[in-house]
């Protein structure tokens, strides 16, 4: 991905100007898409498996250079205007759940970084839920092109989901 970052003499760190999306980046990305929420030059990704946030953290301090920390016990913070700048602008990724969508880096990417996008995505936003007609594996969102993505990305593996909105949580499901 073309970044459009440029070096900046008060930036402590810069990103390269090209970056490739690594099987590892692309979970963090998943993660992010699920999870995350960036504004005031910060990008917070929320999980209650803290071993979700170390992985968090070793993927944007081995892939980007970028420290993050851990804040009670349940969110990865990451004080970068260059992580925010990279997941809103560069990759568009959107910022809270209402504008969220997969990355058309991810949407075209080799299968190997499709499938780590969507481990991401499915430890924060999935979910297996038992019904009597029989077991199913749910993607959620607020938004229905970001579960329009996840359709997309699922279909390269084979995978047709079923589409569903659920009135009562306001949220689209793809399962």
């Amino acid at each position: 991905a073309e970044m459009g970052i440029k070096a900046h003499p008060r930036r402590g760190h810069t990103l390269p100007s090209k970056l490739r999306i690594t099987p590892d980046l692309a979970r963090f990305i998943g993660y992010y898409v699920a999870e995350g929420h960036s504004r005031d030059n910060s990008v917070r990704v929320t999980n209650f498996d803290r071993s979700v946030l170390e992985d968090c953290i070793n993927i944007c301090k081995s892939e980007l250079g970028i420290d993050g920390k851990i804040h009670n016990g349940t969110v990865a913070i990451f004080g970068s205007r260059q992580l925010e700048f990279l997941l809103k602008n560069v990759l568009e990724c959107g910022d809270s759940a209402y504008s969220k969508r997969a990355p058309k880096a991810i949407l075209q990417a080799p299968a190997g970084v499709v499938w780590e996008f969507l481990r991401g995505y499915y430890i924060g936003d999935g979910n297996f839920r038992v019904r009597p007609t029989g077991c199913t594996i749910c993607a959620n969102s607020k938004n229905p092109e970001l579960i329009r993505d996840i359709s997309v990305l699922l279909s390269r593996f084979g995978i047709v989901p079923s589409l569903e909105f659920n009135r009562s949580s306001g949220m689209y499901m793809a399962h």
